[in-house]
């Protein structure tokens, strides 16, 4: 048996959870119900919406507190209330908050029968068939005083609280489940709060599409005055089902509200302008990549076809190598078929054999030249690339790049990482690496290795 407060702005759905989670699980369990909530329906037509019949000892009492009488019924509900029934009391504050009038000290209790013209018809009834009584001959020592007193009164009933303060004080003795609805909860007397086990803020989030009809609850101590929960508070989201209004009007009109001035965080302007930074960066992104896989695309269809070229080219110029009394010496320069030919149907373009190094190159007595590395600089719409050349000459290797020798009149074209073309004027020749690596890879496998001992011992063996 407990006391709890739910509280919270109007539109929270404190009632309507009260009604569906509090309420209708208590007349499932065959209690008796006493509500003041407006607009509830009858036990008769509650249980043929739902389709659904209730345990025979179930009973739903309906009292408005907004009638002079009904207001003097819940200020001293614990004169009336049957024992083990569940109380739940809607918009407390209009009836046990200082600022409605109410002064706990001066409710005192009063006969069942003043109260009783005001009470439903057959209530008195009711009331009577739970006030049971009980054999006081019988009682255990423990609940007889020395003055031979009980908490019973001469026909073995129990004796019903006080006062006001003390009904909420011993409501587990009389088996009172008590459920308090308000919007303010600033507004109920600091001696409710002490003897409550529990205080559920309510808050509505309609303003948010994925989380109508399911508040925030923040479950806390209701002593303590709540902004922000605490590592000991429990948070939750509970879904409020349409069906609880088959049970009850939400308001006096009978329509169904909900909150209306709940923040809507899509329509906040910061949250538009961090979407739309969000956006536009992932486009940018996007593009970005999209630029990349193209320029890398174009320069490796590029250099596969020149390198495809240059292998037609190749092929040509072996074949006119090998044909009799035709000789190529290096620096000689040959047709563009690679024969060597003269006339109309030759090109007017000269072409070297790789490897070779034409005369008009500008470092005089160049033996070969070869690439020796390649740079490359990735940007967000294209990529540079720099290479760097070895030249052999009879006094050394010279080390240069494109850079220098685009000074010096040559242009080179990119082909591929071991594959590049130098042109001037209408004659250009290809560059490849250097073969080193292989050349000294044979040269150390050349090598013979011999026993150390037959050093010494001058055995050849």
């Amino acid at each position: 048996m407990a006391t709890s407060f739910r509280y919270g702005h109007g539109g929270s759905y404190k009632s309507a959870c009260a009604v569906w989670f509090d309420l209708l699980p208590a007349l499932r369990e065959g209690r008796i119900c006493i509500t003041n909530i407006h607009g509830m329906q009858p036990l008769e037509v509650i249980e043929q919406r739902l389709g659904e019949k209730f345990p025979d000892t179930a009973r739903l009492i309906r009292i408005s507190s907004r009638n002079p009488e009904g207001f003097e019924l819940w200020k001293y509900f614990f004169c009336w209330a049957p024992i083990g029934a569940f109380i739940l009391i809607d918009e407390c504050q209009q009836i046990f908050s200082v600022n409605a009038g109410f002064k706990m000290a001066n409710i005192h209790k009063r006969p069942f029968t003043d109260f009783e013209p005001h009470l439903p018809e057959g209530f008195s009834e009711l009331f009577h068939s739970r006030w049971l009584t009980i054999d006081t001959s019988s009682l255990d020592n423990g609940e007889i005083d020395d003055c031979q007193r009980t908490r019973f009164d001469e026909q073995g009933r129990i004796i019903y609280p006080e006062n006001f303060n003390n009904a909420f004080m011993e409501h587990r003795h009389y088996n009172w489940d008590i459920v308090l609805l308000t919007p303010d909860f600033a507004q109920i007397p600091k001696e409710l709060k002490g003897v409550a086990e529990l205080a559920k803020q309510h808050k509505g989030k309609d303003g948010i599409f994925f989380s109508n009809r399911k508040p925030r609850i923040l479950e806390h101590d209701p002593t303590r005055t709540v902004t922000k929960p605490s590592k000991d508070d429990v948070v939750y989201n509970l879904k409020v089902p349409l069906d609880v209004h088959l049970l009850y009007a939400s308001t006096v009109t009978g329509q169904i509200t909900k909150s209306g001035l709940g923040k809507n965080i899509f329509l906040n302007p910061k949250f538009l302008a961090a979407m739309a930074l969000v956006v536009l960066s992932f486009g940018y992104l996007v593009y970005a990549l999209i630029g990349m896989v193209s320029d890398s695309e174009t320069t490796t269809a590029e250099g596969t076809q020149l390198h495809q070229t240059s292998q037609q080219s190749g092929v040509s110029t072996s074949q006119g190598q090998a044909r009799p009394g035709q000789i190529s010496s290096p620096g000689s320069v040959m047709g563009s078929s690679g024969s060597g030919c003269t006339g109309s149907g030759c090109g007017n373009e000269s072409y070297h054999d790789v490897g070779t190094v034409p005369a008009w190159f500008p470092l005089a007595n160049s033996e070969s030249i070869y690439v020796s590395a390649v740079e490359r600089w990735h940007k967000a719409t294209s990529i540079h690339v720099n290479v760097h050349f070895e030249v052999v000459t009879p006094r050394g290797v010279t080390y240069l790049d494109d850079g220098f020798l685009n000074k010096l009149g040559v242009k080179m074209e990119y082909l591929d990482d071991c594959l590049v073309q130098l042109s001037r004027g209408a004659s250009n020749f290809y560059v490849t690496c250097s073969p080193y690596e292989q050349y000294a890879q044979r040269q150390e496998q050349d090598i013979e290795l011999k026993p150390v001992g037959g050093l010494f011992s001058g055995d050849e063996t």
